[in-house]
């Protein structure tokens, strides 16, 4: 999945140097489908071109490349949160939705997550904005070992997937991330999860910012111009023989 391409770029990432890390420039090429053989799977990080390194997922026998993007030699600092904090947006998302009501939605659409990818407690829907809360859950008991943990990632994904209305055989895959901060790893739980979306956003192909925000009130990550897909059950047959030109359109 994406979730477990990001996760697995961060970790790479954060054994060549500590602290804050910054990618950009990420898309989402093509989907990893694994055969009953199994698969190599290498990340590549090239040399420093300007202020930046390009990096590239690709598996094999295949060939195939998953996901591109760069690392950014300077991190930025951490933001403070707007007046009010995570109450402030609750309260300007009344619709509520329990994370069971979430994940049947998914198997409606034949997504079936593993116990530790059930990060998702609670989701709140607004006007142009969303917000849920957020559970480590037994399962993912290796949590601490990563940047951001695959189930996390996937936890934000969702998030901008309920942004949205689909109809019920259809579903929505991340598609690209215009600039990832990674802070600090998140220790202190509940977190939450705000988007906003952006107002050029349209309809079935949602772009926003969303901020990932520990118990304690600090920003742990944020996803800028992060932007999803509507895929209709029929195209996911094809997702793992789809190349990112076939996501694309020209007006």
């Amino acid at each position: 999945s994406g979730a477990s391409h990001l996760s697995l770029v961060l970790g790479a990432v954060g054994l060549l140097r500590s602290g804050a890390i910054a990618l950009d420039e990420i898309f989402f090429q093509q989907a990893l489908v694994v055969p009953a053989e199994g698969c190599h799977v290498q990340l590549g990080i090239g040399a420093e071109n300007g202020d930046a390194r390009p990096f590239e997922l690709v598996s094999s026998p295949e060939s195939a490349t998953h996901v591109t993007g760069r690392v950014l030699g300077v991190a930025p600092s951490p933001p403070a949160l707007a007046d009010g904090g995570v109450e402030a947006v609750w309260g300007r998302c009344p619709q509520r939705l329990t994370a069971a009501e979430v994940y049947q939605v998914q198997l409606d659409r034949h997504i079936a997550l593993g116990p530790s990818y059930r990060w998702l407690a609670e989701v709140g829907r607004g006007d142009g904005e969303a917000i849920c809360r957020i559970e480590r859950p037994d399962a993912a008991a290796d949590a601490s070992e990563y940047q951001l943990p695959p189930g996390l990632l996937d936890a934000c994904f969702g998030l901008l997937a309920v942004s949205v209305d689909l109809a019920v055989s259809d579903t929505f895959i991340p598609f690209s991330i215009e600039a990832l901060h990674f802070y600090q790893r998140p220790r202190d739980f509940p977190l939450h999860a705000h988007l906003r979306l952006r107002a050029t956003s349209q309809g079935d192909d949602p772009v926003g910012e969303i901020q990932l925000i520990d118990a304690r009130g600090a920003v742990v990550a944020e996803f800028q111009g992060i932007s999803g897909r509507r895929a209709t059950r029929e195209q996911l047959r094809e997702i793992g023989r789809a190349k990112i030109d076939d996501w694309l359109y020209a007006p």
